[in-house]
């Protein structure tokens, strides 16, 4: 199974751990881990993906994520594919333009299920609904988690 994590699940550990929705998130990015380490999920990357993690401020916080993405053993490259998908995404889902890129990257790297903890992302209306339905105008039965609810359904 791959799996694209969105830049901001790999950041969890490091937000406000006293707010339960975030400990919750973060403990799930741990489990996740452990499922990556044991080859049980495959982690796919993107450009996008990298290029968010070259601009986080916080060297400590850098480097840890940059561990997480050394995990990863798929690497989608940035190509017009993606762009044009994005772009789709964009228009006809109203998802911002990073967001889309990631989104894109997910679809045209065979990506399974996109785990974001990103609410606009995850909406029904806005994210899965409509990403879901451009993911199949694509061939992609990809899905779209926040990563407690993909450990609930899928671990």
């Amino acid at each position: 199974m791959i799996i694209y994590l969105d830049t901001n699940v790999y950041c969890r550990p490091f937000d406000n751990q006293t707010q339960e929705r975030i400990r919750e998130e973060t403990d799930a990015l741990e489990i996740i881990l452990d499922g990556i380490r044991n080859g049980r999920f495959i982690t796919l990357t993107s450009d996008i993906l990298h290029y968010e993690i070259t601009k986080i401020l916080s060297p400590l916080k850098r480097t840890e994520t940059e561990r997480y993405l050394a995990l990863s053993k798929k690497r989608v490259e940035e190509k017009v594919e993606i762009l044009k998908i994005g772009i789709v995404i964009r228009n006809r889902c109203g998802i911002k333009d990073r967001d889309a890129l990631h989104l894109a990257s997910a679809i045209a790297g065979g990506a399974t299920y996109f785990l974001t903890c990103d609410d606009e992302v995850t909406s029904a209306t806005k994210g899965v609904g409509c990403t879901e339905k451009v993911a199949a105008e694509y061939g992609s039965g990809m899905k779209i988690y926040n990563p407690i609810i993909f450990v609930k359904k899928e671990v």
